[in-house]
């Protein structure tokens, strides 16, 4: 069962959108979750089952985010990925300053983030202490939200928690109210940019995603596009269906309660070579979830647990 752990990797990491501008169904804001309740921190705690475990991807993942008021002011991961060869621990932390009032109509938000990695060719991986954190250097991160508290602006750094993947990136949102669309642009130092645009109903449900974007290899080679189309009935998201390169990829299908998701399924491929998935999620009072339980027919691939602190 280790082969399928890359695959369902690629499937959760790449059709749920990595969100910046807007609240995809199935993903939390990359940069950092935005919470009913208005919480003052999170510890979340990732954990990949024995059989599912494979080299290169995290098996053990420990994030904690701080907020103030509405915004995080630091963001902190370690990751252990189960690699015998080469035991390694890795910690992220970003924190972020308000440089004037929340409310002003272009809020500017500073900051920095350090990354360090430790390993072992000899032993189990080594801890990796704050003290380490901070012998690295700091680089920048800045922020600009609009009026409405929403990103326009962000450069610095982002951390994929799920493979360990650490980047300098650039994003850029525009909202065309009327319209009902945001554009959403990102780029990956030295790797890709991509375009993504959103297309809202008037209730302001997500109606459809189209990506497409190009290498930054040198070659500025095009990277194969992607859609997403959201189906409702009677105005609650029941399912969805991934392509790629105009192919119908994936299907999800979602159940709700009280219009929040407790759950969905996912369909990848047809046929004797279909993979389904199953993702559950239970909330507390506030409405956010708090666990997530994810497996392949009936056997349990990862939990994700969360505690809140309000």
């Amino acid at each position: 069962m280790r082969r399928l752990l890359p695959l369902l990797l690629l499937t959760t990491l790449t059709t749920a959108h990595a969100a910046y501008c807007f609240q995809h169904p199935r993903t939390d804001l990359t940069l950092y979750p935005r919470l009913s309740g208005a919480p003052r921190q999170i510890e979340e705690q990732v954990t990949v089952e024995p059989a599912f475990r494979t080299l290169d991807f995290i098996t053990a993942r420990t994030s904690n985010y701080t907020y103030q008021g509405t915004q995080a002011i630091q963001v902190t991961h370690r990751l252990t990925p189960d690699d015998p060869s080469f035991p390694r621990t890795t910690l992220f932390q970003a924190t972020i300053r308000p440089s004037g009032a929340l409310a002003s109509p272009a809020t500017t938000l500073a900051g920095s983030w350090r990354f360090v990695i430790r390993g072992s060719l000899t032993g189990p991986a080594p801890q990796v202490t704050a003290a380490d954190l901070a012998a690295e250097k700091a680089l920048p991160i800045s922020i600009t939200l609009d009026a409405q508290g929403r990103l326009t602006q962000y450069k610095g750094g982002v951390l994929n928690p799920e493979a360990g993947l650490m980047d300098e990136v650039q994003v850029s949102c525009t909202y065309a109210s009327a319209q009902r669309t945001v554009r959403e642009v990102v780029s990956l130092a030295r790797r890709t940019r991509s375009v993504t645009d959103a297309q809202f109903g008037p209730a302001g449900e997500l109606l459809s995603l189209s990506s497409t974007g190009i290498t930054l290899d040198g070659s500025n080679s095009p990277l194969i596009p992607t859609a997403e189309t959201f189906t409702y009935d009677n105005g609650t998201l029941s399912r969805s269906v991934f392509s790629v390169a105009g192919q119908a990829n994936s299907t999800f299908a979602y159940t709700l309660t009280s219009g929040q998701i407790t759950g969905y399924t996912v369909q990848i491929g047809e046929g004797d070579n279909a993979v389904r998935e199953r993702h559950t999620f239970t909330r507390d009072t506030h409405g956010n979830w708090i666990t997530h339980e994810y497996r392949l027919g009936k056997a349990l691939v990862a939990t994700v647990t969360r505690r809140i602190t309000y």
